[in-house]
Order: C-alpha cells, then sequence, then structure tokens
C-alpha cells in the first residue's frame, strides 16, 4: 500500500477526496507557509459535507467564502456584485476577483452552521440570511460568531426584500421582460400599464415566489443599471465585505491569501 500526494488548484480533482485527505495551504503577506488540515467541527453532519462536496471543493481553494440561505441567494450575490462592478461611481471589486466563492447552505437555519468550518481553514467567511421566522438557538447564535462579517436582513424572504427595496420602474421593466418566458407563472397574470406601484410590487412577490430558485431574482437584479436601482441591504453588505477584504491581517488567525493552494493528500495502492 503507497500514499500519493496530489497538490490542485482544481475543485473538480478536490471533490474526489474525503475531508480527512484534504490539506489546504497557503502564504501570507511574508512568504510564509502555512497548513490546515479540513477538520468538520463538533456536531457537524457528514451528510453536510456530502451534500453540498462539489461547494466545499470549490470554497477551500477560496480566499474567502460567503454564505447564503438558498439558490436564489446564491444566483443573487453575483447579479448585484456585476451591476456594483459596472458602476463607475462604485469603488467595488467582484467577488471572482476578490477569490470569494459563494456557499448555498440550503437554509437560513443553516448558514451559521458554516461558519466554524470555514473558520477553522483560515478564511474569512461572511454569511448573510432573512429574519427567521422563530428565534434562534443558543447553537446557532453561538456559530454566528465565527464569522468575519454577518447580517440579517430586516425581511422574512427574498421576494419581501426585493419588492421593498428595488424600485417600482425596475420592478415594471423586469415583468415586462419575464411576461416573455416560457415558464412564466401565468395564472398570476402579466403587467398591465394601468398597474399602480402597489399592483406591481405584488404582482412580481407573487412571480418571484412561484419561481424561487428558477433564475427570476437574478433577472430582476439584471434590469438595474446602477448602484442605486440595487437593494441597499445587499448592496451595504456587499460593500462591508469588500472593505474587510482590503484591510490586511496579520497573525496565526490570518486567512490565506487568494493564491492559497488545496493539496489533497490519499493513499494509492
Amino acid at each position: 500500500m503507497g500514499q500519493a500526494i496530489v497538490t490542485s488548484h482544481s475543485p473538480y480533482v478536490i471533490d474526489k477526496f474525503d475531508p480527512g485527505q484534504i490539506v489546504v495551504l497557503g502564504r501570507d503577506e511574508s512568504g510564509t507557509l502555512s497548513s490546515s488540515p479540513v477538520i468538520l467541527p463538533q456536531g457537524f453532519k457528514p451528510k453536510q459535507y456530502s451534500t453540498n462536496q462539489r461547494q466545499f471543493a470549490e470554497a477551500v481553494l477560496a480566499r474567502a467564502v460567503l454564505v447564503v440561505e438558498g439558490r436564489t441567494e446564491a444566483d443573487l450575490v453575483p447579479a448585484v456584485a456585476d451591476v456594483l462592478e459596472q458602476d463607475p461611481s462604485v469603488d467595488y471589486v467582484h467577488p471572482d476577483l476578490a477569490g470569494v466563492s459563494v456557499f448555498n447552505a440550503g437554509a437560513d437555519n443553516a448558514v451559521a452552521a458554516f461558519a466554524p468550518l470555514f473558520k477553522s481553514l483560515g478564511k474569512r467567511v461572511y454569511g448573510i440570511h432573512d429574519t427567521p421566522g422563530r428565534p434562534p438557538s443558543e447553537e446557532f447564535v453561538a456559530k454566528t460568531g465565527d464569522f468575519t462579517l454577518y447580517k440579517v436582513i430586516p425581511y422574512g424572504g427574498i421576494e419581501d426584500l426585493l419588492t421593498a427595496e428595488v424600485p417600482a420602474r425596475v420592478q415594471r421593466q423586469f415583468l415586462s421582460v419575464a411576461g416573455e418566458l416560457a415558464d412564466y407563472p401565468e395564472h398570476y397574470g402579466r403587467l398591465r400599464e394601468d398597474m399602480d406601484d402597489a399592483q406591481v410590487a405584488k404582482l412580481l412577490w407573487n412571480v418571484l415566489k412561484k419561481r424561487k430558485g428558477d433564475g427570476y431574482a437574478a433577472l430582476l437584479i439584471s434590469q438595474c443599471a446602477s448602484r442605486r436601482d440595487l437593494p441597499a441591504s445587499i448592496v451595504d453588505f456587499l460593500l462591508k465585505v469588500d472593505a474587510d477584504l482590503r484591510t490586511p491581517v496579520s497573525g496565526p488567525d490570518s486567512p490565506f491569501p487568494a493564491s492559497g493552494e488545496g493539496e489533497v493528500g490519499g493513499e494509492a495502492e
């Protein structure tokens, strides 16, 4: 029985190995090499890893991880970042260029569960989710302390946020475009010129809710021309993340830079 050590920057390679076979390597700004094994925190279920293995592989290679609650938010964040990056009035580095991996936790009550894991890998870890329907557990609250930055947005769902914070003009433009899509939910009706802003917002909410996870929220954001059209709750958080990433951190708890490398070791016959 022999042993092979493989180094890779490819999530498709890392995806083939179990957590215990992975070591994350990186260098700080002085060039000192550091390593961190992937150790699942106490209480972290192996199924949580196996069902998110591809996401984990990408996160292992990232400079930082932004944990969101669902597929809609995972699509929405890059869409907001796209508009911010293209706005000449905003000094902003896109998460893709900053080495940030957006991680879909699957539910708002699961977001905090991933903070200890990514922190243990020496990464800056950010978390954002809707206001939960019931008070979070003490265990959940304790885990939020491992986030570098953490925000609970003041809405019960992403549909509430978007209808409240995206201008009516953009909402109308989106509904006009979405109404031509093959999977548009016809039973809610289409945008009419005689609709007032409240009626438009109600239609938007219903359409987004019905097509949650189908890319409709990101399509709405793509209709935004600049920062002033974007939902402020998401923008404010992303700008704080951007500012934090520009702040050097030194010492034993400093995260790996974007040049960090995932090293995978596994036994081979």
